[in-house]
């Protein structure tokens, strides 16, 4: 067993054991499993996951994938045949960090809107978009500089705009790193005429640290994520009034 029962079809919180420190260190799980479940599943080539303690964090998993695989390169000594899924992986996570703050800037919007209705905060729906229909990057950070704006919060770190620009640098459209036709890009022959250089080590170099500055690893870290968090929980504590 995980250490997690399922009753009545939904999981109950379960015990929580201690994650594994050498295999998960982007926090993808709040908690590990039981030791003899997790060697099990090593033996058994078995990823398992869900349950309170074990939600995966996307951002985590997409952030260690990436970072492996680009061990792996270094490991082998050529980034040549790993660089398309690196860089992927890498843009995707970048992606997922974007998203995860506009999200926040939007429940803080709603928040506000709440407290005071009648001067309600209006969210375009091109901005909302962005949330789960958008995967232009530049596009998807204006949307949270705005979004932050409108949430009377501090614009995003520049660190996170210059990754974007990093990634936006290389690629020649939202899809090119997944499929060799994107019928969304007006390069249709990309590879026929083109040599591309993709940074892969010195970007995973530049994704871990905004990760670390932007993103919150525990409530007492100063980081922006936190301080969004900060502005939604005095908020919504506003909202349920004294207890």
């Amino acid at each position: 067993m995980t250490g997690q029962r399922e009753v009545s079809g939904l999981w109950s919180t379960g015990p929580l054991y201690s994650r594994h420190p050498a295999t998960d260190l982007r926090d993808v799980f709040v908690g590990g499993k039981n030791p003899s479940q997790a060697e099990s599943d090593f033996e058994n080539g078995i990823a398992r996951m869900g349950g309170f303690w074990r939600q995966p964090s996307y951002v985590g998993a997409y952030l260690t994938a990436a970072s492996l695989l680009v061990e792996q390169g270094q490991a082998r000594g050529s980034f040549d045949e790993i660089g398309l899924p690196a860089f992927y992986l890498q843009r995707h996570a970048a992606e997922l960090i974007l998203k995860r703050l506009l999200q926040w800037c939007f429940e803080i919007i709603e928040c506000r809107n709440q407290i005071k209705p009648g001067q309600a905060i209006t969210i375009t729906n091109r901005h909302r978009r962005s949330l789960n229909d958008e995967h232009d990057l530049r596009k998807i950070l204006n949307s949270l500089k705005k979004a932050a704006k409108l949430a009377d919060e501090k614009i995003p770190p520049e660190c996170l705009a210059q990754l974007v620009e990093t990634i936006s640098s290389v690629e020649a459209s939202p899809h090119w790193s997944r499929y060799r036709v994107d019928s969304r890009s007006t390069q249709k022959k990309l590879w026929e005429t083109t040599e591309i250089v993709i940074p892969v080590a010195s970007l995973q170099t530049q994704l871990d640290l905004v990760a670390s500055d932007v993103l919150a690893r525990s409530l007492e870290q100063e980081c922006y994520e936190n301080a969004l968090y900060s502005t939604w929980a005095g908020l919504t504590s506003a909202l349920e009034g004294p207890q």
